[in-house]
C-alpha cells in the first residue's frame, strides 16, 4: 500500500513541512491556516501512520533541512566576502559566475571590514561607566546567531525587550521556529572587546551565511506549499532589502 492511498495531499503537504524542522506556527504560516488545524493533520497522520510516522517508509526521506548556522561547523561559502556578494550570487541566474580579481576582492574586504567597524559602534552605547547593546526588532532578528552566541558565553545579558518595536513579517513563524514576533532590545555589554570583536567579525561573514539559511527554509517553504498557501515568502532581493533597511544601509556593498 503506497502512502498516497493513505494521506491527501493536503496531510502529505504537512508531513513533509513537519518532517523539515518546521513547528506548527510554521508550517500554518506556509500553508496559510491556523496552529491548531496543523495540530489536527498532524494528530491524524499519526493515527494513519503510527506514532513514529515521521520514519515510515512510505514516506521517503526527510526533507533536507537547511545548512547550518554560522558556528555549527559548516565552512562559510565565500564568506569573507560579505554578504553584498552572498545577495548578489542568490539573484543570479547564472551557475557559474568569475570572482572579482585579487586587488578588487582585498579593496572589497577593506570596504566591508570598515563597514562592520561602523556598524557594530552604531549599536553599541556608552552609558557612564557601562556599554550597552541596543538593537530594533529587525536587526536582532538579523544579529539571532552572534547574539544567542555572545549570550551564552555570558559577554551579554538580556536587560530589557521593547513590545512596541517588534519585527513580525508574515513569513517569520516559518524560519523562526514558531515565535510570531521579534522585539526590540537593550543588552548589558560584560565584554566589550570581546562583543565588538564578535559584531565586527558577523557584519563581514556571518550574516551572509545566516541569510542564505533563511533563503534555504524559504525555498524549501515555497516548494511544498501547494495552491492554498496564502503568505507571499519573499525572495534574495526582499530579504536582502529587509537586512539593508535593518541597518540603514544603501547600494549593493557595505561601502556605497
Amino acid at each position: 500500500m503506497k502512502v498516497g492511498k493513505i494521506l491527501s495531499p493536503f496531510e502529505r503537504e504537512v508531513a513533509a513541512l513537519a518532517r523539515a524542522g518546521y513547528g506548527r506556527s510554521g508550517i500554518a504560516a506556509a500553508l496559510g491556516i491556523s496552529p491548531g488545524t496543523v495540530k489536527v493533520v498532524l494528530r491524524q497522520i499519526r493515527w494513519k501512520l503510527g506514532e513514529n510516522w515521521r520514519d515510515h517508509p512510505w514516506l521517503g526521506k526527510p526533507v533536507q533541512e537547511c545548512g547550518p548556522t554560522n558556528g555549527e561547523g559548516a565552512p562559510l561559502p565565500e564568506a569573507t566576502l560579505g554578504f553584498a556578494k552572498a545577495a548578489a550570487a542568490q539573484e543570479a541566474s547564472e551557475t557559474v559566475t568569475a570572482g572579482p580579481a585579487p586587488g578588487e576582492a582585498t579593496v572589497r574586504w577593506e570596504q566591508e571590514a570598515r563597514e562592520g567597524r561602523r556598524l557594530a559602534s552604531l549599536i553599541l552605547v556608552c552609558a557612564r561607566t557601562r556599554t550597552i547593546l541596543k538593537v530594533s526588532g529587525s536587526q536582532r532578528f538579523f544579529l539571532k546567531p552572534v547574539l544567542a552566541t555572545l549570550e551564552a558565553e555570558g559577554h551579554l545579558r538580556l536587560l530589557a525587550a521593547d513590545r512596541n518595536d517588534v519585527f513580525a513579517p508574515p513569513w517569520l513563524p516559518i524560519v523562526n521556529r514558531g515565535r510570531k514576533a521579534v522585539r526590540a532590545a537593550r543588552y548589558l555589554v560584560r565584554d566589550d572587546a570581546r562583543v565588538r570583536a564578535a559584531l565586527e567579525e558577523y557584519f563581514s561573514a556571518g550574516l551572509a551565511f545566516y541569510v542564505q539559511g533563511l533563503l534555504q527554509r524559504l525555498a524549501t517553504a515555497r516548494s511544498l506549499a501547494g495552491y492554498w498557501r496564502r503568505v507571499n515568502l519573499p525572495g534574495a532581493r526582499e530579504m536582502w532589502g529587509d537586512v539593508r533597511e535593518a541597518f540603514g544601509l544603501s547600494g549593493d556593498t557595505f561601502g556605497e
